[in-house]
């Protein structure tokens, strides 16, 4: 424990305080901290799919991969940005 000085009217208090007992300041408050979630982990997913499956269409038929990765990658930036 230590005696610090309140911000607002400077005057000694407890480190262990949570507020100051002359004026009422709060002291030592943790700022709360919020954690955005984020939505579209699902369509990534399915449009990095999407794209894998794609590319391995590419050897066998041409137009059907580039088709199949283009839809992925629209997906994967629909998801990315949700």
């Amino acid at each position: 424990m230590a005696i610090i000085n309140c911000a607002e009217c400077t005057r000694k208090i407890s480190s262990k305080a949570t507020s100051c007992p002359h004026c009422g300041n709060p002291v030592n408050q943790q700022p709360t901290v919020t954690v955005a979630k984020k939505s579209g982990g699902k369509w990534e997913a399915a449009g990095f799919f999407l794209i894998i499956i794609g590319l391995f269409l590419c050897f066998k038929l041409l137009n059907a991969g580039l088709t199949l990765m283009f839809l992925g990658l629209g997906v994967f930036i629909v998801g990315r940005f949700k």
